[in-house]
């Protein structure tokens, strides 16, 4: 990891790709990118330390707890917000959906969004490209738009090391 004066001179001359906050330090693995938004809210995402963020967006309009040897593929989008539409539009000001909880050893694919009022079980898997609009039960497979069972995964799949 480079030092903070280095980031920031790199930061300043538009030499990184991906936005350096104070937030990225401490408990979180900065690999490949975390935006936060608001930023505000920072203070709303618990997450081990053994998971590792890929390009990953989280909107923070409620909490976000990532356990344990959660595995997120890139470009993971974590939506706990929502705009409310009526007869006079849609509304500017986000709305919060619910909280979104993942358990230990959970596998999220490449460019999934988990949308907000979601928990994730205990080492579920989560394919690629899946938007997960209800909760997901431990050690099953969801995919698709909307996510939906695809099967059940017995105690050897799922997760190598999840335990």
């Amino acid at each position: 990891m480079m030092d903070g004066l280095r980031m920031r001179l790199l930061e300043w001359l538009g030499l990184l790709q991906t936005p350096i906050a104070p937030y990225l330090c401490g408990p979180y693995s900065y690999r490949e990118g975390l935006t936060i938004f608001p930023e505000q809210h920072t203070h709303m995402l618990s997450a081990d330390s053994t998971v590792e963020f890929h390009n990953t967006l989280v909107n923070l309009q409620d909490t976000v707890v990532l356990e344990r040897e959660v595995i997120l593929g890139h470009d993971v989008m974590f939506l706990t917000g929502m705009h409310e539409a009526g007869p006079e539009g849609v509304k500017r000001v986000a709305a919060c959906r619910g909280a979104i909880r993942v358990h230990k050893g959970a596998w999220i694919a490449s460019r999934a969004i988990i949308l907000g009022g979601v928990e994730i079980g205990e080492g579920a898997v989560i394919g690629a490209g899946s938007v997960v609009t209800r909760s997901v039960p431990a050690r099953e497979f969801w995919a698709g738009n909307p996510a939906r069972h695809i099967r059940g995964l017995s105690s050897g799949e799922g997760i190598v090391g999840a335990r």
